[in-house]
């Protein structure tokens, strides 16, 4: 049976079984994207450094298939609906780059972020897709328009995430990530700068 979640307070809406994005403008140029590492190795330390990471990350997430990633407090530094559309959006750097990490590894990778209204939806999108995290290119691997989901509750979250049933929810919202526990495997992180750390801990 699908199940439809339609926002009424925005002109997007969401079907398990079924993705239509909104339309959209172009996409950013392949030469104007970030590429998957999203760092400038300097030397032949740091590239060993790196390998070992990227090494560490790939053994944990060998099992995981999915991963659906909740956007506020991880990606961006803005927790709440209303900072994201009075503050706008701030890039965490740190979990830019594992995201990206973790798209190269071919994972299935879902973001779901929760607005407030259309400026909140925009923000986000615009900032994510200029970082190089989303988009529809073959060039860089991203993650495609259509597994980029808002809502404009928690509770909405949590049916999104159950649709979806990813190996792993990661969130920073303890409510969210406790009523979960009882379907999915989940990561519940302080801030977007412990998810590698969270991520190459994980057990099982």
């Amino acid at each position: 049976m699908n199940v439809c979640l339609v926002l009424s307070t925005m002109s997007f809406h969401w079907c398990a079984g079924l993705h239509e994005p909104r339309a959209r403008g172009q996409t950013r140029a392949a030469s104007d994207s970030v590429g998957v590492s999203g760092v400038e190795l300097s030397s032949p330390a740091q590239a060993l450094h790196r390998a070992g990471r990227d090494s560490s990350l790939k053994q944990q997430l060998s099992r995981v298939s999915s991963i659906v990633l909740s956007v506020g407090g991880t990606i961006v530094h803005e927790r709440t609906p209303e900072e994201l559309s009075t503050q706008g959006a701030s890039l965490v750097d740190s979990a830019v780059e594992v995201v990206k990490e973790i798209i190269g590894l071919g994972k299935d990778v879902f973001l779901v972020c929760q607005v407030e209204d259309d400026i909140g939806q925009a923000v986000v999108s615009d900032v994510l897709e200029h970082a190089g995290i989303i988009g529809e290119t073959s060039q860089v691997p991203m993650i495609p328009f259509h597994r980029v989901i808002f809502c404009n509750s928690a509770a909405s979250k949590v049916s999104i995430a159950r649709q979806i049933e990813p190996t792993i929810y990661i969130d920073i919202n303890e409510e969210i990530c406790k009523e979960l526990r009882r379907f999915l495997s989940v990561t519940c992180l302080s801030n977007g700068e412990s998810l590698r750390q969270s991520l190459t801990s994980l057990k099982g």
